[in-house]
């Protein structure tokens, strides 16, 4: 991992460790104001050889062909999956699509419908890895994993 940890998470026999630039770019898109859209992105990641690490090294935020409302995004912009390849080839395969992340105006978030419907086609999109799914709120972050029965939350440590 390229940055200090600034956060790290715990569960489904995995560990996910958090960059501190990462932090920092979560905790200034927090949706504290009532007039703050929904921020998101990807996740850019590295993986210990048994997957039972992750390390979050980076993120991409909303660009200019994206949309979003309070409450929902479209992540639409060409620019995640180029930042994705470029990370890729210049990490000589280290670093990957790890899932996405994005805000909710609440202070302990928790997944709508539709954010289980999206997590379920990345899923379907990315079978070769463990996929990850990050919601800011306002004052808690959580991490998401598909487990046995449904999305488990990961505990922060």
């Amino acid at each position: 991992m390229s940055g200090l940890v600034y956060m790290e998470f715990k569960g489904a026999g995995v560990t996910v460790y958090v960059n501190d630039d990462v932090v920092k770019i979560w905790l200034s898109s927090r949706q504290i104001s009532f007039s703050t859209h929904e921020a998101f992105g990807v996740l850019i990641a590295s993986t210990s050889e048994d997957r039972k690490e992750y390390w979050i090294e980076s993120v991409t935020v909303p660009k200019p062909e994206d949309s979003s409302t309070r409450c929902s995004f479209i992540l639409k912009d060409i620019s995640h999956q180029l930042t994705v390849d470029k990370a890729f080839s210049d990490s000589e395969g280290q670093l990957i699509y790890l899932g996405t992340w994005h805000t909710h105006p609440q202070e302990k978030p928790v997944p709508s419908d539709i954010d289980k419907v999206d997590w379920k086609n990345c899923i379907k999109d990315n079978l070769d890895r463990r996929l990850f799914f990050v919601i800011v709120g306002t004052e808690r972050v959580h991490i998401y994993t598909k487990g046995i029965f449904g999305f488990k939350a990961l505990m922060p440590i």
